[in-house]
């Protein structure tokens, strides 16, 4: 075993300071030894077909020793630097100098051979991991045959059911074919018969609206007859009625002037006086109903003649 000389006392970093560097250390070794425990930990559902291990794991119970002694290395370790912290001390350089520096070296020793059981414990756990690598590497490749047989299966049955659902699709096809072909010609027949209904609808609405049309033409075309027929004897009785008022007139003048003869020879006779403001009282009631007459006999000519402008033939 190497003697190791202890450390010079350094008076410039305080003891918390050391002591916390002391404590971080020992946290970071702890972290690293826990996590290449869970690391190489192997997974024995993988190995043994899902099934729990049978035996115990002899490599788990190793690094739980190398943990604890790993553990103890670092208390060991942080007695000694306590040790060294209590050299940098006045009372530890007059007292008991030698007898510190005695357990400081027995300590060593101890690490010493602590640190001799943790290389040969490393060396089992390396041996064992190679081990179970192996195992490993040959479950692993009957796993890989496995996998591959079944890939293959897997294969042809899916090979197999392509080929007969692009039968079954081929045949759905032809069949949809025919049945749009069917469809298509039933279309065609309900639209020609529903062109030919609503063309006979149509034809029968325009003969009816024809008939209307041609009843009402005729309708028309007879008050027009009647009218021109109407306002031809109308015309004649209107003639006629000229003669007479233009007669009328004659007397009533014939009448004026024998009345003015009348009057100049101072010779009234009543009788005749009375008589003459009758009958032209008389003539002028007849004369304004002849030319209402005639003015309603023209209102009728001219609605006629705007309404119908050709007589029906």
């Amino acid at each position: 075993m190497e003697y190791r000389p202890p450390m010079q006392p350094n008076r410039d970093i305080p003891q918390s300071i050391s002591q916390i560097q002391q404590e971080q250390r020992m946290k970071f070794q702890l972290q690293q030894i826990q996590s290449k425990i869970i690391e190489e930990r192997p997974n024995f559902q993988d190995m043994q077909g899902g099934q729990p291990p049978n035996k115990p794991w002899l490599g788990e119970d190793i690094y739980m020793v190398v943990f604890l002694l790993t553990v103890e290395n670092d208390r060991l370790r942080e007695e000694n630097t306590h040790f060294q912290q209590l050299l940098n001390t006045s009372e530890m350089r007059y007292k008991g100098v030698d007898l510190v520096e005695n357990e400081v070296i027995s300590q060593r020793v101890k690490i010493g051979e602590y640190e001799k059981k943790l290389a040969l414990l490393q060396m089992e756990c390396e041996q064992w991991r190679v081990k179970y690598q192996n195992r490993d590497k040959e479950s692993e490749d009957q796993r890989y045959q496995n996998e591959l047989q079944r890939r293959i299966q897997v294969d042809r049955e899916i090979r197999e059911l392509t080929a007969r659902f692009i039968a079954d699709r081929n045949q759905l096809e032809q069949e949809n074919r025919s049945l749009r072909i069917e469809l298509d010609q039933m279309k065609l027949s309900k639209y020609s018969f529903e062109d030919n209904k609503k063309q006979c609808e149509a034809l029968q609405k325009e003969n009816q609206r024809l008939k209307q049309e041609l009843d009402t033409l005729k309708k028309g075309f007879d008050e027009l007859e009647y009218v021109l027929q109407s306002a031809g004897d109308l015309e004649q009785e209107n003639q006629h009625l000229k003669i007479q008022i233009e007669q009328l007139q004659k007397q009533q003048q014939q009448m004026l002037q024998q009345q003015q003869q009348s009057q100049i020879l101072q010779k009234p006779q009543s009788s005749n006086r009375i008589e003459l403001s009758n009958s032209n009282y008389n003539v002028i009631q007849e004369n304004r109903r002849l030319k209402d007459e005639i003015d309603r006999l023209r209102t009728l000519l001219n609605l006629g003649t705007g309404s119908y402008s050709k007589p029906f033939m």
